[in-house]
């Protein structure tokens, strides 16, 4: 399958433990006005050279007035063999994406497939694309009139507007899709709405004789969706399950206390206190802390739920970054973790969001630069070229979340059941899907009135 994924302007957004402070060092103005576009581009590049991971491979000076975004310029100078991450975004996006998980417009993330000539749809989020029936695994056609090649050039070449712009000027978008389900090809218009992002795509139980057996489609860690992984892990306790298949295989990352939070709730609670990742911050005297940089172990806490697991299955590819990592990482000192799949994207580093100006224009700013690396209880961290899989498994198309078809989770399936790697897309006859168990994730919109869309995602 020859599969490309669209990129937009914003990459790996969430990838950061989303805490934000003001509690800064007095950079002054370097002679700007207080708030300006300058003013925080020049801002970015002190706070930068005082808590940037890499601040040795920072420039000595920085030319403010050449760059027309403080983003522009965190990309121009973030040190690009390791740090593809840095960036900034406005107050107001910064809450869209990790505080409120709200945006407008259709609520699908899709990536291009040039062998079927279409956008495929990997996610599906509450908002008007799912009330109209999209699906994972559909196959977008056109939008507009444009081709699904057509779209992703467009976004390829930064001209992603034009594709939202309808041919008559109506406020929302003409579609044409194929229903993964077989159904008839479908067009229809439909309006852009308010999409609430769902973390916890699914969650079921298979069950045989000898085991019970949960699953967890985890997309992104946002707070937002807490309560939705709360519920999730306590279905799983409430069902007696002795293992786990967490599927992180579009899991861009976000909250690290979420990472925390859920290797915990995998723990049994006895473990509690004990050291899950090291946090290593630059060590610069002249530097204003951060709370958070005082105590820099983050460790197994008290959980709603504990499920004392002796192992973990975790499904992943190259999309699967930064908290994901972390999570894995975090567990190997005390459980096996197995991972099945592709090799993770390569982000042992994260950051601590400042946010300046938050009472002015669009929120004023949010800086996410890289200030720290994780490393866990044993001392290993540093995976900048990924966590390579014990079990590599190709991915055999776009199948629903938990799907026993799916190459990945039949492989973990079969793995529990035999310890074989065999990539095996038939399930074993031993395992059934207690179909009852499992559990769509709905939750409702809040208004939200910023736009803001992420990466592959409308």
């Amino acid at each position: 399958m020859n599969i490309k994924i669209a990129a937009m302007a914003l990459v790996s957004l969430i990838v950061c433990s989303c805490d934000t402070s003001n509690k800064l060092n007095d950079y002054g103005t370097g002679g700007y006005e207080v708030c300006s576009a300058e003013y925080l581009r020049w801002t970015a590049f002190q706070f930068a050279k005082d808590h940037y991971y890499y601040a040795d491979h920072l420039p000595l000076t920085v030319d403010i007035e050449q760059y027309s975004s403080t983003y522009s310029m965190i990309r121009d100078i973030r040190y690009e063999p390791i740090d593809h991450f840095s960036f900034s975004v406005t107050g107001d996006e910064y809450n869209s994406a990790f505080i409120s998980g709200n945006y407008d417009g259709f609520g699908f993330s899709w990536q291009y497939d040039s062998s079927e000539h279409a956008l495929m749809i990997t996610q599906i989020h509450d908002g008007p694309a799912r009330q109209v029936g999209m699906n994972r695994g559909d196959k977008i056609l056109s939008i507009n009139g444009y081709t699904a090649a057509d779209v992703s050039n467009m976004y390829d070449n930064n001209q992603s507007s034009l594709v939202w712009q309808h041919p008559e000027g109506k406020t929302g978008s003409d579609f044409v899709w194929q229903p993964a389900s077989g159904e008839t090809q479908k067009t229809q218009y439909i309006e852009s709405g308010t999409i609430s992002v769902r973390t916890v795509q699914a969650y079921q139980v298979f069950d045989n004789a000898d085991s019970h057996i949960g699953y967890l489609s985890y997309q992104r860690f946002g707070q937002y969706g807490e309560q939705d992984l709360d519920d999730a892990v306590s279905y799983f306790k409430q069902q007696n399950v002795d293992e786990l298949i967490v599927d992180l295989r579009l899991n861009p990352g976000g909250a690290v206390y979420l990472a925390q939070k859920l290797a915990s709730s995998i723990l049994p609670q006895t473990d509690i206190g004990l050291d899950l990742i090291h946090i290593d911050y630059l060590d610069k005297p002249h530097v204003v802390e951060f709370d958070y940089m005082k105590d820099s172990w983050l460790k197994v806490v008290q959980t709603p739920s504990h499920l004392a697991l002796s192992r973990l299955y975790v499904l992943t590819s190259e999309q699967s970054c930064s908290a994901s990592e972390l999570l894995i990482n975090s567990l190997k000192p005390y459980i096996d973790v197995i991972q099945i799949g592709s090799t993770t994207c390569g982000k042992p580093m994260g950051m601590n969001p400042v946010s300046y100006c938050s009472s002015g224009e669009n929120g004023g700013e949010v800086f996410s630069i890289v200030n720290f690396e994780s490393i866990n209880a044993n001392g290993e961290g540093h995976y900048y070229d990924g966590i390579a899989p014990q079990c590599t498994v190709t991915e055999n198309g776009i199948l629903p979340w938990g799907d026993a078809g799916d190459s990945l989770t039949a492989a973990a399936l079969n793995h529990i059941h035999n310890g074989s790697c065999d990539s095996v897309v038939a399930v074993n006859a031993a395992i059934r899907l207690s179909t009852p168990d499992k559990k769509i994730i709905s939750r409702p919109n809040v208004n939200y009135q910023a736009e803001y869309k992420l990466v592959n995602h409308f």
